[in-house]
């Protein structure tokens, strides 16, 4: 049995909500590590997906499934680069 198929509720309401998607149409994967983009993109998603301007960090790529999400929580200082302006959007 796949453990990943029987999630919790609260796992179900934030899939419902639209904030999480798993990582297929059968499996969460709750243990995994959140990435930078995954946690700023929950939360923008959490305030109804508001217009953003593109970030300013040379590893975000224009379009890219957090791109807005990285804008939006970089205007709110919600989330910030580093000193080589770079989000590092796949680091824990």
């Amino acid at each position: 049995m796949n453990k990943y198929l029987d999630i919790a509720p609260e796992v179900a309401e934030a899939t419902q909500l639209g904030l999480v998607n798993g990582v297929s149409a059968t499996q969460f994967a709750p243990e995994a590590t959140a990435s930078r983009a995954m946690l700023i993109t929950i939360l923008y998603r959490a305030q109804g997906s508001p217009a953003a301007a593109a970030p300013d960090f040379s590893d975000v790529p224009a379009g890219s499934w957090f791109t807005d999400a990285v804008g939006w929580g970089a205007k709110k200082e919600i989330v910030l680069g580093f000193e080589d302006d770079t989000f590092r959007p796949d680091s824990a």
